[in-house]
């Protein structure tokens, strides 16, 4: 597999990939990470990272809420317990945050191919003049920014001039974790919405994987012929435990959630020939 150029517009970020039947691309989506709070997993992110740089298939997608920053100045949902050690004894926790930030992800800056801003980047860019850390941190290392929400579009060489666009929607995820559906309407709701080939969302610290066919009509003119085609969506996971060993009482212990699931989702992408059509199909799975 080979990864060429890319390009951004706004929201929408295409890359190219040459990619021949038998090899798979794999599209982590690291969500929710919290970095800066000492309830992040970090040895887990950490291995997860390597496992990324490791890979020559993997593509990474950052989506949001990279950074907690419930430290900020009049953030009620802050617990100063909640702030990793150099972050809590430095006065200048924009340029620590960021420069950990930074030490975290350049190891894999060259297979991030988009940055999403969560809501906790949104709140903590409300109450300081508009200063986004997942941007800031995109500047940092030559990454695309594209917001809230966004279009990752891999353009799939097989290197024998076919070219499949594999479209993906990128969204940081919205409302609250509902125990007993985990995000499945969410998931349901945006492929009212949106078309796409996969999506990927975070937000409510759930790991929901849904892969559901669509049928459509391919082939040349009076040559048609009926294809199923996997449309799959996932809800990343979380990288920040929901409850701790101290007695300090957090967010998640006062209102009963669920233990959080640890880790990154990934989608796989793969290029397959069928008859005189070149096509990447998507998959999930744990």
């Amino acid at each position: 597999m080979e990864v060429g150029e890319i390009k951004q517009r706004g929201c929408m970020v295409d890359r190219r990939i040459t990619a021949k039947p038998g090899e798979t691309i794999q599209v982590w989506g690291f969500y929710d990470c919290h970095i800066d709070s000492t309830l992040c997993h970090t040895k887990r992110l950490k291995e997860d990272i390597q496992r990324v740089a490791a890979d020559k298939h993997s593509r990474v997608v950052l989506g949001g809420d990279v950074f907690d920053a419930m430290w900020a100045f009049g953030d009620p949902r802050g617990r100063s317990s909640l702030q990793f050690p150099a972050l809590a004894n430095s006065d200048k926790k924009i340029d620590v945050t960021l420069a950990y930030a930074c030490e975290m992800f350049a190891p894999i800056a060259d297979k991030i191919d988009a940055v999403l801003s969560g809501n906790h980047e949104e709140k903590f860019a409300h109450r300081h003049g508009g200063y986004n850390l997942a941007e800031h941190l995109a500047i940092e290392l030559g990454l695309n920014f594209i917001g809230y929400m966004g279009f990752l579009t891999y353009f799939v060489d097989d290197g024998n001039k076919h070219v499949y666009p594999s479209i993906g929607y990128l969204h940081h995820g919205a409302g609250g974790n509902a125990p007993m559906t985990k995000g499945m309407l969410d998931l349901t709701r945006s492929k009212t919405k949106m078309q796409y080939d996969w999506h990927m969302r975070g937000h409510i610290h759930e790991k929901t994987l849904s892969e559901s066919p669509k049928l459509t009509r391919d082939g040349g003119f009076g040559n048609g012929r009926l294809l199923s085609m996997p449309v799959v969506a996932a809800i990343a996971g979380t990288y920040q435990r929901a409850y701790s060993d101290d007695a300090t009482a957090y967010y998640s212990e006062e209102r009963e959630h669920a233990p959080s699931p640890i880790g990154a989702a990934r989608i796989y992408l793969t290029p397959r020939h069928e008859n005189d059509t070149f096509i990447v199909y998507p998959s999930i799975q744990d």
